[in-house]
């Protein structure tokens, strides 16, 4: 009887023993597939062949590894600047952001708003894949972020209500700047000698004030997203800066992650990056077609480019530099690869 007894205490101890390790099991196996969610946000407007191309980006990403990336549209913190922040506060896990944000986080990436030294799609390409990762990866070694790629969002143009083919032609108008866009506010800086009047408003804000307002830039395509095409109908022919976007995501975050994971989204983003890039190459040529087409733009000519190229890199390099300390390596560094690359295509 006694003996039985036993057997029957053992018997349940085994019993609670085995249900342990199979809740630890159920459980280990729930975590392993669970979902991690992380939030991110962008100033790209919903539809947008930008937004449909993040949105793509997180399903690879969902697909292939345990991260679901939740989108939350720009408009949900302000402007660009207040994603930034958003990003520095830890309200959100990474965002992607052009230059006017990114120099929020960090201000060496002030080097991307260098007017006039990229001069084509040959040099953007050069500049974006092969010289400025490695630069500035090894400049966010200590800081709290990852670069996950860097992303081409097209040259920048003057749009104008009238055309502008010298510099004395600006005099007497109205220019859109974006607030604490130190190129806006430099070359604004620069035209008002020429009697140029500001506009400030934040991006979303731009097209409310358009009858305010006689010069806007931007790519081709974002002129058109955000519907300021519908108030200009000069497009000056020269292009002023090589524009781009970068992926920024907090290291705490990504720590979260195993190393496989890690580099998996690394490397999703940067091939969605350079796919990004090309694709949206190809929508700037095609808006700016439709608007010469369907809009009746007119491309103008501007007879003083070689002259106001050299006042605003006069002003606007040395302006990047003090003010936000950005060491001469880092410009020496680009402006060589820059002549280096020119002198080689010229061979």
């Amino acid at each position: 009887m006694e003996i039985l007894k036993n057997l029957c205490r053992n018997s349940s101890f085994l019993i609670e023993i085995f249900s342990f390790i199979i809740i630890i099991n159920l459980i280990f196996i729930c975590n392993a597939g669970s979902t991690v969610k992380i939030s991110c946000s962008s100033i790209a407007p919903k539809g947008s062949l930008f937004e449909k191309i993040l949105q793509e980006a997180s399903i690879k990403i969902k697909q292939e590894t345990e991260v679901e990336i939740v989108w939350i549209p720009g408009q949900v913190f302000g402007d660009e600047i207040d994603i930034a922040r958003a990003l520095k506060e830890k309200k959100i896990d990474c965002a992607v952001l052009t230059v006017n944000g990114l120099r929020i986080i960090i201000p060496y990436f002030s080097v991307l708003d260098m007017p006039y030294l990229v001069k084509n799609y040959e040099e953007g390409d050069f500049i974006r894949k092969e010289v400025l990762p490695p630069l500035l990866s090894k400049l966010l070694e200590n800081e709290d972020y990852i670069l996950g790629g860097l992303v081409e969002i097209g040259f920048v143009y003057f749009y104008s209500k009238y055309p502008l083919r010298r510099i004395q032609d600006f005099s007497g108008k109205t220019f859109w700047v974006w607030p604490k866009n130190i190129i806006q506010e430099g070359t604004f800086n620069q035209l008002k000698k020429f009697g140029v009047k500001p506009v400030y408003a934040n991006i979303w804000d731009v097209e409310k004030l358009s009858s305010n307002i006689d010069i806007v830039w931007g790519p081709h395509y974002a002129v058109l997203i955000y519907g300021w095409y519908k108030y200009f109908q000069f497009i000056v022919e020269e292009p002023l800066i090589y524009f781009m976007a970068g992926v920024l995501i907090r290291k705490d975050t990504m720590k979260k992650f195993s190393k496989d994971t890690q580099e998996k989204v690394i490397n999703i983003i940067r091939d969605f990056s350079d796919k990004a890039s090309y694709l949206i190459r190809e929508e700037n040529k095609r808006t700016e077609n439709y608007l010469l087409g369907n809009h009746k733009y007119q491309k103008v000519k501007f007879e003083d480019s070689e002259n106001l190229e050299k006042i605003l890199k006069d002003a606007l390099w040395q302006e990047l530099k003090t003010k936000y300390s950005l060491p001469e390596w880092l410009f020496l560094s680009l402006i060589k690869e820059v002549i280096k690359f020119r002198l080689n295509i010229k061979k």
